[in-house]
């Protein structure tokens, strides 16, 4: 579920932070306070892969505060990635100057980063396990267990994945076909693990949904 104290120091240093109302200042590091935010890539023949969602809280992209802190470079091919805002949006940025010269003058905003680094980490290894996923309706299920967890908000029936995902958006994160999570998500709903309405899922069974994901 939605995390309430992470990297703390690190929210009060974005806080200060300017509301960002461009998308062409690639040099920043942005703190979502309100909303959801794809980062994905299009290949040659069109298709489209969404490689993280990012909501409440999270700072990135994380690979330009590893390179101007540590020198350290954690990709190194094309920049050829594209972000997308998903519902609307309040982000704050901090330049890559303003950034290094608070972690120079306050050290323990290094242990905020290393937990958002870590925090980010777990989505990488989701990504890595849902593609070990022995059938394509694991795969749904485990992606909505995942966002179900990061995301989910406790309502009455069950759990809310805040995060609006259509159909072709689940497609665009595990790559498959938008035909094959329609069926797998009719299978979850006939099951009775999950209640959909437009872009709203709803997750009625945590447990049970779990035991779906991990079957091998």
């Amino acid at each position: 579920m939605q995390t309430s104290n992470r990297s703390p120091l690190l929210q009060t240093l974005f806080a200060k932070g300017k509301p960002l109302k461009s998308s062409d200042e690639k040099q920043d590091i942005i703190l979502i306070k309100e909303g959801f935010i794809k980062r994905y890539m299009i290949s040659k023949d069109g298709t489209l892969s969404t490689q993280i969602v990012y909501g409440y809280k999270d700072i990135f992209p994380l690979t330009l505060a590893y390179r101007i802190l540590l020198g350290q470079s954690l990709y190194g091919g094309p920049e050829v990635y594209h972000y997308s805002a998903m519902t609307d949006c309040s982000v704050y940025t901090l330049s890559s100057e303003e950034f290094t010269d608070a972690l120079r003058k306050n050290p323990k905003l290094y242990k905020d980063l290393f937990s958002e680094a870590g925090y980010h980490l777990s989505t990488t290894i989701i990504r890595i396990e849902n593609m070990a996923m022995g059938n394509s309706y694991s795969r749904v299920a485990h992606i909505i267990l995942f966002y179900g967890q990061r995301f989910g908000i406790k309502k009455p029936n069950g759990i809310q994945v805040s995060v609006p995902l259509t159909h072709q958006d689940i497609a665009d994160i595990i790559n498959v076909t938008r035909e094959t999570v329609t069926r797998a998500m009719l299978k979850l709903r006939n099951n009775n693990l999950v209640k959909t309405t437009n872009k709203e899922i709803i997750i009625t069974d945590i447990d049970r949904l779990s035991k779906e994901a991990y079957i091998l």
